[in-house]
């Protein structure tokens, strides 16, 4: 369905769209390539670094699962998919590095940690991407609220920052007044932040996927 909003479409797959499959496609078989080289590194090297290449063959079965998505596999939940082939690249990388990848990979170490880092980060964008674009506008108004309420928990954040050090000479009891106001300022504004991100996500959840 056509829409002369602001968003092209009201209710879109973004798993069909080419562009989506060229990004994903080509970062998942990036990394599984660079997966590849250090396992095959890593098990010729002497000794064996057999803790960095177990994590990078990890690696390369979630690249290969994250090509699949790109190809239009997992229908049924792509978004959670990805998700996965995210959290084992990402978790799998920084494992390996604080492990013996940072000795072993010495001065590229860094290199390597930024830019699967970077990877994880644009595959995760592209993970909730999936489901945002289902409800645009539903979702991009909730991501807004959420937002507002990041800035009301750094405000408050910033005002208690500035005011410890006059609270450090106060009585017990204004200390504590504080500590309850502001205590509570700041659950409330996370607890609101993290609501409506959810609800930016629900969004998209709740739209029956068309086939």
């Amino acid at each position: 369905m056509c829409s002369t909003g602001l968003w092209p479409l009201d209710r879109m797959d973004l798993q069909n769209h080419r562009v989506f499959q060229l990004v994903v496609g080509a970062l998942c078989a990036l990394t599984g390539l660079s997966a590849i080289v250090l396992l095959g590194a890593s098990l010729v090297a002497t000794p064996r670094v057999w803790f960095l290449a177990g994590f990078e063959l990890l690696v390369i079965v979630a690249s290969v699962f994250g090509v699949l998505v790109a190809m239009g596999r997992f229908r049924d939940g792509p978004a959670l998919a990805l998700a996965c082939v995210v959290g084992v690249i990402g978790v799998g990388s920084l494992l390996a590095y604080v492990g013996p990848g940072k000795a072993f990979l010495g001065d590229t170490a860094r290199i390597y940690l930024i830019a699967r880092g970077l990877d994880a980060a644009t595959l995760g964008l592209a993970a909730c991407l999936l489901v945002w674009v289902r409800q645009p506008r539903t979702s991009l108004r909730s991501l807004l609220i959420a937002a507002a309420w990041l800035v009301a928990l750094a405000v408050v954040a910033v005002v208690m920052f500035k005011v410890r050090g006059a609270l450090a000479t106060s009585s017990g009891a204004i200390r504590f007044a504080c500590a309850v106001v502001f205590g509570g300022m700041l659950i409330a504004a996370l607890s609101g932040a993290v609501h409506y991100a959810v609800r930016s996500f629900q969004a998209g959840v709740q739209l029956p996927r068309r086939t």
